[in-house]
């Protein structure tokens, strides 16, 4: 629009300059109106200016408030971010205090552990000894197999190992009709499905899981009670029993090599 007036009144100026010359009277109303045209357009450019001037400072404005709060939100991020890095220093400053406290305790606990690692290996060598004499059947040289095997012979239902009423007999038609169960990890899930059929082998897991128990809760004394005397002496009174056992295992073993000598 107010490029429409400059223009319009450029031509009235053009042509009244031109018809000046001539003595016209339409020349002075050609000059009002191009001095008219020409008012409009600055009264337009001034209104564009000023419209102009008017979205440059909204718009300024907006982005100030922009700045403005972009600038809060990170302050308040850097706060943020501040404290949680000093509370995971704080954290990190009580891990270390917690592992100097129990590093000792930890260390005392392992040795006490490791005291049952000796009667464990003794058993476990006496057993093969044991094994290595013969008598069973590799096949059957099993935790499960043997319980089952002795009970047989405890409770006088078999005399003998091998034949028709032997136990090695009696132990496979059992399993065949699903009396008796022979996988262990079978037996671990649910260990109360064995108690009428497999009485020994239910006994004897009882009092592993009791004394598994037990270590277990002597070993959480160790390391988190500062007087761990009862739960040490414990594990001591444990291998103590373990080892009885084992020497009690090697005097038959000595004893049935003995008789082979003879």
């Amino acid at each position: 629009m107010g490029g429409l007036c400059l223009i319009f009144s450029i031509m009235f100026f053009v042509i009244a300059i031109a018809l000046s010359g001539d003595g016209s009277d339409s020349t002075g109303t050609l000059f009002i109106l191009g001095i008219v045209l020409f008012a409009l357009f600055l009264f337009l450019r001034h209104k564009s200016v000023v419209q102009a001037q008017e979205n440059y400072e909204q718009k300024k404005e907006y982005h100030y408030e922009q700045v403005k709060r972009a600038k809060e939100q990170y302050q308040k991020t850097l706060i943020d971010y501040n404290k949680q890095v000093a509370s995971i220093d704080s954290q990190i400053e009580e891990a270390k205090r917690e592992k100097e406290t129990q590093m000792p305790r930890y260390e005392f606990a392992l040795s006490e552990i490791k005291k049952l690692s000796s009667p464990l290996s003794q058993a476990k060598e006496v057993l093969e000894k044991l094994y290595a004499l013969d008598y069973i059947f590799p096949k059957y040289r099993s935790f499960v197999s043997i319980s089952s095997i002795y009970e047989y012979f405890a409770s006088g239902r078999c005399t003998e190992l091998t034949g028709p009423n032997g136990a090695y007999n009696l132990y496979e038609a059992e399993l065949r009709q699903n009396i008796i169960i022979g996988k262990l990890e079978s037996i671990l899930s649910n260990l109360e499905i064995i108690k009428d059929n497999q009485y020994v082998l239910y006994r004897e897991m009882k009092k592993a899981n009791q004394a598994i128990s037990e270590i277990a809760q002597d070993v959480q004394e160790l390391v988190s009670v500062a007087d761990s005397s009862r739960a040490s002496l414990d594990i001591t009174a444990k291998c103590a029993e373990a080892a009885q056992k084992n020497t009690e295992a090697i005097k038959y073993l000595t004893l049935i090599n003995g008789v082979h000598n003879w």
